[in-house]
C-alpha cells in the first residue's frame, strides 16, 4: 500500500467521523431545544425578600412553565383570579411546579405565603417569527439555529483538516 493511499484513507476516516459527530451534535441540540421549550421561573431570596425571577415570562400556547424554588422558605404559585390555572401545592426548597398553558392570555399569579411576591405569564398564539434572532427567556438560541451553528463549525473544522493535509508534503 502506498503512503498516498494511507493518507487519503486517514482523511476519509476523519471526515466520516467528523460528519457523524456533527450529526450527533445537531440531533442532541435539537432534542435539548425541544425539552427546553417553555420557560423557567426561579423563586429566589435577595436581601431577605423573595421574588419570582423573571417576574414576567412569555411563552407560546402549548408550552410549559416550570417554577423552581431555590430559596429556603416554602412558597406557592397561585392564580390571582379564582379558578385560574395556577394552584401549586406548597413548594419546599428545591421543589418545582409545572403548568402547561393551552390558551392565549395573561396569567397573573402570587405566592399565598408571601403576598408581595407576584408574577405574570404571557401566553401568545404563536412563537416569535424572528427565528434567527430569537433568544428564549433562558438566554439560549433556538434549537434549529444551534444545530446550524454546530454543522457550520463541523464544516469549518473539516475544511481546516483538508487544508492542512493538502499543505503537507506528499510522497508517492
Amino acid at each position: 500500500m502506498s503512503e498516498a493511499f494511507d493518507s487519503r484513507a486517514r482523511v476519509h476516516r476523519a471526515m466520516v467521523m467528523l460528519g457523524a459527530l456533527a450529526a450527533t451534535l445537531a440531533l442532541l441540540l435539537s432534542v435539548a431545544g425541544v425539552a427546553a421549550a417553555g420557560g423557567t421561573v426561579d423563586i429566589l431570596e435577595e436581601d431577605e425578600r423573595y421574588s419570582f425571577e423573571p417576574g414576567e415570562i412569555t411563552v407560546a400556547m402549548g408550552e410549559t412553565v416550570t417554577w423552581q424554588n431555590g430559596s429556603d422558605a416554602p412558597h406557592t404559585v397561585t392564580s390571582d383570579t379564582a379558578g385560574g390555572p395556577l394552584d401549586s401545592p406548597e413548594l419546599a426548597e428545591d421543589d418545582s411546579y409545572q403548568e402547561t398553558f393551552d390558551t392565549a392570555g395573561d396569567y397573573a399569579y402570587h405566592c399565598e405565603i408571601h403576598d408581595y411576591m407576584q408574577g405574570v405569564v404571557h401566553v401568545v398564539d404563536m412563537p416569535p417569527t424572528d427565528a434567527l434572532g430569537a433568544v428564549d427567556d433562558s438566554g439560549r438560541l433556538p434549537a434549529p439555529l444551534m444545530a446550524l451553528v454546530a454543522l457550520l463549525a463541523a464544516g469549518v473544522a473539516g475544511s481546516l483538516i483538508m487544508f492542512r493535509l493538502r499543505k503537507s508534503p506528499r510522497t508517492i
